[in-house]
């Protein structure tokens, strides 16, 4: 199928599912549209329901628009009729089916016509779809795929800001991560200095992840730790970011009571590898850790300490 209008696109939308591929409706519809087919309607008065998508029943809509000119339903009776062969009530099938075909004789309609289109639409019931959801959905798709090809870095970068973090899912930001660097991206280290609460990609098409994808960081921490770079150490984090926590906080301005990066959250960027760039061949990152803690403490309490990280 190759769209040339948004019907194509909603109907494909509505028919590539696992119920409508099950019965084969996507290869009729596309016979259909490339003209290898033609058309045909059991009784001219479902050609009003049909006769955009060339006499195949798609949406529930053209359900409810068959029972009301054919049968003579109101809307409730023919919204009745969707549940009750929609849901496969089966109590309630056999009189409701047998319902819509006395209102298609009384409407002038075959008996055996008549059966022949209850039976259809009980064939329907395992893959009919809603309308609107398929025109809402597919409305989506076409915005996402614009701005995919178009503003692609954005895109992405988006993707990744708001996906699911829960690397067993799909569609995870580390599904999205994985696809991204087959494509030629690439992942910055992660670093206090260059990454914060948001995902950016830059014009080389480097992904920047944001901090709070940290264990234990949180995207407070992650936000303010941000705005308030560049740094040379941790302690330079904590000096920094306090400074910058009270200052609100003495406006009123501030999102919390307690300035939200401690020393647990900076010892979790540190062995994420935030602070690398204080690393060398020498220095680690447990080096980088344990003169962070050490200078954690009161002078008196330090040697203390200086004993059990440096030994």
């Amino acid at each position: 199928l190759v769209p040339r209008k948004y019907e194509h696109i909603y109907s494909a939308t509505a028919l590539l599912r696992p119920g409508p591929l099950g019965v084969g409706a996507h290869t009729k519809y596309i016979e259909l549209e490339h003209g290898e087919s033609e058309p045909e309607y059991l009784h001219p008065k479902m050609k009003n329901a049909l006769k955009k998508t060339k006499g195949l029943i798609i949406f529930q809509e053209q359900v409810l628009q068959i029972c009301r000119d054919m049968a003579g339903f109101t809307l409730e009776e023919a919204d009745n009729f969707r549940s009750v062969v929609g849901k496969k009530k089966k109590d309630k099938m056999p009189a409701m089916l047998e319902k819509f075909v006395v209102g298609c004789v009384k409407n002038n309609v075959d008996e055996k016509i008549a059966k022949q289109v209850s039976d259809m639409l009980v064939s329907w019931s395992s893959y009919g779809f809603n309308l609107s959801h398929a025109v809402s959905y597919s409305g989506l798709s076409m915005y996402q795929v614009y701005l995919k090809t178009y503003f692609s870095r954005e895109f992405w970068a988006s993707k990744l800001q708001f996906g699911n973090t829960d690397p067993e899912k799909k569609e995870s930001v580390y599904a999205y991560r994985s696809k991204l660097l087959e494509d030629g991206y690439k992942i910055a280290p992660i670093s206090v200095n260059t990454c914060s609460d948001k995902i950016t990609i830059d014009r080389r098409n480097m992904i920047y992840w944001k901090l709070d994808l940290v264990k234990s960081v949180g995207a407070p921490a992650a936000k303010i730790i941000g705005k308030c770079g560049p740094y040379d150490s941790p302690l330079d984090v904590l000096n920094k970011v306090k400074k910058r926590f009270n200052e609100l906080k003495a406006k009123g301005k501030a999102d919390s009571k307690k300035c939200p990066v401690n020393k647990g959250k900076l010892v979790a960027l540190i062995s994420a590898g935030a602070f690398d760039f204080m690393c060398d061949e020498v220095t680690t990152r447990f080096d980088v850790g344990a003169d962070f803690l050490i200078d954690m403490y009161p002078k008196n309490k330090r040697d203390m300490f200086i004993e059990v990280f440096k030994n």
